[in-house]
């Protein structure tokens, strides 16, 4: 009787208590992660924007919407098409803040093309037919951006 008493207070003490402690002794604890260092190199620039940053922009529409026209008259990757118009709509984007409001109100309609394509390629009903569609509406669109955006041109409209 005094064994199967001192059997069943060791066998209480040892599921009363549980592992917790083994398990916590033998756990790795996770290391704190460090954010990295950040530094910020503050620069002047200038208000107005140079030739060059116009110039990067303007190559860069041109780019992605040869990119397009080229992935939609081969009927390429639909992934592929919508970050092309997705690219070339953020760089117009960028380029419609060097405008003054004038410069805006004569080029906005081609940033309102460009949304209106994305929303077509983004289309559950978009086919092969549509995509000739899209690729000469395009094309119109990129004769359109070389003819009243050039450098000359739109200098005009800069502040």
């Amino acid at each position: 009787m005094k064994r199967r008493l001192v059997i069943l207070v060791v066998v209480s003490l040892l599921f009363g208590q549980g592992c917790y402690t083994l398990r916590k002794k033998f756990v790795r604890k996770k290391k704190p992660q460090k954010e990295p260092t950040v530094y910020i190199d503050f620069k002047e620039y200038p208000q107005k924007p140079t030739k060059e940053v116009y110039q990067d922009y303007y190559l860069f529409v041109e780019g992605w919407l040869d990119e397009l026209i080229q992935s939609l008259e081969e009927g390429g990757n639909r992934k592929k098409q919508k970050q092309a118009i997705k690219e070339a709509i953020v760089n117009f984007k960028q380029m419609l803040y060097f405008f003054n409001e004038e410069g805006r109100k004569q080029v906005g309609y081609l940033y309102g093309e460009l949304l209106k394509i994305e929303k077509q390629l983004t289309s559950p009903y978009f086919n092969e037919t549509k995509a000739s569609q899209i690729a000469r509406k395009v094309e119109y669109i990129k004769r359109e951006f070389s003819r009243k955006l050039r450098w000359s041109q739109a200098s005009l409209w800069m502040d």
